[in-house]
Parts: C-alpha cells; structure tokens; sequence
C-alpha cells in the first residue's frame, strides 16, 4: 500500500504550538545549514514563533545585509 498523508489541523493550546515550533524549528536550521555547505548557496531564513520571538539565520554575514542584496 502507500503513503497515507493525514490532513493538518491548527493547533489552539498555545504550549502545544510553542512546542510544535520549536521541534519544527530545529529542524528548518539544520537543513538550511545543509543546502548552505553542501550546496554553496546563500540562505536567509526569518523565522516567527508563536509568541513573536524571532529566529535568524545567514549563511555568509548578516540577515540585513543578505536581504537588502535581493530586494
């Protein structure tokens, strides 16, 4: 048989969310890390938690700097 995909559904319980963004987050990182050595490619991730912390990550240099190339 096959891959069955299960539908998402939004989490409501604000820990449980916090939760599910911080495993999900960890692992964002990491494969942008991947891309950006194993590719030799620029990355610049933004990343908003559910409580409005924010998570940054440049490949070569600063976020700001890498952003204001590409806009």
């Amino acid at each position: 048989m096959g891959y069955k995909r299960h539908p998402k559904k939004r989490y409501v319980d604000p820990s449980s969310r916090q939760m599910i963004y911080s495993k999900g987050r960890e692992s964002i990182l990491k494969k942008a890390i991947e891309l950006s050595t194993l590719d030799d490619i620029d990355v610049g991730l933004l990343m908003f938690s559910p409580t409005g912390e924010l998570t940054t990550y440049a490949s070569k240099g600063r976020v700001e700097d890498m952003f204001l190339r590409y806009i």
